[in-house]
């Protein structure tokens, strides 16, 4: 009984957001006297569950980097701020992902797509060519090729 006193006083003690009008209970009777003057009410303001995730996300990519450093980290991270539009941390991820793992293509194209997008060509040109003095790597060409 004890346990269902505490809940229906927490629940009746919680305070409600309703966009630009915060509902407490405690001062529900002025509260709700000028809700009653309002034809509509809107339904009550949401946090953005995107938003939500994508802070989430970007702490647990961080995390996992800072404990364990890896080229998939470090890739996981530069494809989330590329998906973000972040392109100078998406550069700034995938040669760090480049550095671990020199032989693997796809953070040498993910670079070269995000200095791309930030205008810079020549660059992006310049990290293709070298990647190709050591390996070859068909997309590798075909990047550059299409530059």
């Amino acid at each position: 009984i004890y346990l269902i006193y505490k809940t229906i006083k927490h629940i009746q003690n919680k305070t409600f957001h309703h966009k630009n009008i915060i509902i407490d209970k405690k001062d529900s009777n002025n509260s709700l006297n000028n809700l009653k003057s309002i034809k509509k009410v809107e339904e009550f303001v949401k946090i953005d569950e995107n938003d939500l995730l994508d802070k989430n996300t970007i702490i647990t990519l961080q995390a996992i980097e800072k404990d364990k450093p890896t080229y998939t980290s470090a890739m996981d991270l530069a494809k989330y701020y590329f998906e973000k539009k972040d392109y100078k941390n998406s550069a700034k991820w995938s040669l760090i992902a480049t550095n671990r793992m020199p032989k693997n293509d796809e953070a040498w194209i993910l670079y070269a797509n995000s200095k791309i997008k930030l205008n810079q060509k020549g660059v992006a040109k310049k990290a293709l060519k070298i990647y190709l003095l050591k390996y070859n790597s068909q997309k590798v060409i075909n990047l550059l090729n299409s530059l």
